[in-house]
């Protein structure tokens, strides 16, 4: 079962400049720009880079995401993480809605506090990013690699 709602985006200190995994009109993008209003990804033509379609997730693959969500405790992260004493740091957004999760998290300069999990102490944004990677099936990473080097953002 795949989620209604996915949306997970990291930027750097320049506020909603970033790169990210979202459901767009029911299918799955990766994208590296500019976000403009309800932190949506803008049209190529106001400054953003087009979504890049993702191969859709196979029924395991989402289940694998669903369990990771539930074994990182996702349900317990606060709404708000913030670190007022870095000033140049960089921020994310997490939103999800998907089988019994409904949440809406953000963070600037701060995310979850490390947990233990499966014997090994871990930060929990790590691996959610990481899971967010292989959801993605490597394009997220293709697409901010291209963007590094001009790729889409080229005429």
């Amino acid at each position: 079962m795949r989620p209604s709602k996915l949306h997970f985006q990291e930027y750097g200190h320049m506020p909603h400049a970033g790169y990210g995994l979202i459901i767009k009109q029911d299918k799955l993008y990766a994208y590296h720009s500019i976000l403009g209003n309800n932190d949506e990804p803008e049209s190529r033509e106001r400054g953003g880079n087009p979504l890049v379609e993702v191969p859709e997730p196979s029924e395991k693959m989402w289940d694998d995401f669903y369990q990771i969500l539930c074994d990182i405790k996702v349900k317990e992260w606060s709404k708000s993480y913030v670190n007022m004493r870095i000033l140049d740091g960089g921020g994310w957004i997490f939103k999800i809605r998907f089988k019994d999760i409904n949440r809406s998290i953000s963070g600037d300069n701060d995310e979850p506090q490390a947990i233990v999990l499966n014997g090994f102490r871990v930060m929990p944004k790590q691996v959610l990013h990481k899971a967010i990677e292989e959801l993605s099936s490597g394009v997220l990473t293709k697409v901010m690699d291209q963007d590094l080097y001009g790729g889409y953002w080229e005429e």
